[in-house]
């Protein structure tokens, strides 16, 4: 399985992409750290409680990485919570039954695409564990000691994974937002580039705002004969 660096950073971009949905958003831990991102760091680590009782007996193989790594578990799990949800609310089942069960089900992708034994994805329909064609993490291996299972390749691959999560939820939208702002200033600045004319500003638009249209495509429209 991956470590809790991975997990926890799936659970971060599942933060970014869900927090405009609610207002939990705006509630922080110590003034400091939103308290969505904690509840999507704790239900995208959710699979792993199972882990608790094994490290308690002795016996990690019997407990972790089985029903609970399934669909069918991660459905119950997002119904659980969004039951709960509404009945303290009464409103917010669909949102916390979806938010649950992304991150629940994303810890068992990654689980899924981790070098193991496999995961029990269709349980209770079957109990046969499934191994991925493709594997993307090198994973934990605790059964050989807390120092080997941090060894080389794992740590490679969660950080490298780490890179890509952060890139897509902060470095991405800044390129996006730079090249958009500059491609506008140059809109602004020299309206005749890229063979673009420029009309008045449509009702209700702020003055900046103006429609344009290709000249090639005006030209064309103009010089095009009538059917015979």
């Amino acid at each position: 399985m991956p470590s809790p660096i991975a997990h926890l950073a799936m659970g971060y971009a599942i933060y970014h992409a869900s927090r405009t949905h609610f207002t939990t958003q705006n509630q922080r831990l110590f003034h400091l750290i939103p308290r969505l991102v904690i509840i999507t760091a704790g239900l995208s680590m959710l699979p792993d409680l199972d882990a608790v009782p094994g490290i308690l007996l002795g016996n990690l193989k019997q407990f972790h990485n089985n029903i609970s790594h399934s669909l069918g578990f991660a459905l119950l799990v997002a119904l659980g919570v969004g039951t709960g949800i509404w009945l303290i609310r009464r409103t917010g089942f669909i949102r916390w039954f979806c938010l649950t069960l992304i991150c629940y089900s994303l810890h068992i992708a990654m689980d899924f695409f981790t070098r193991g034994r496999g995961v029990m994805l269709f349980w209770p329909l079957t109990s046969q564990r499934f191994e991925p064609p493709l594997e993307l993490f090198h994973g934990l291996r605790w059964s050989q000691g807390f120092p080997e299972a941090f060894e080389q390749l794992t740590l490679a691959t969660e950080l490298a994974f780490v890179a890509i999560v952060l890139c897509f939820v902060h470095l991405l939208p800044w390129l996006l937002a730079f090249v958009r702002k500059r491609r506008l200033a140059n809109i602004t600045t020299n309206p005749d580039s890229d063979n673009q004319t420029w009309g008045q500003p449509t009702a209700g638009s702020t003055p900046d705002a103006r429609l344009w249209m290709k000249r090639d495509e005006v030209e064309v429209s103009q010089n095009q004969e009538p059917f015979a």
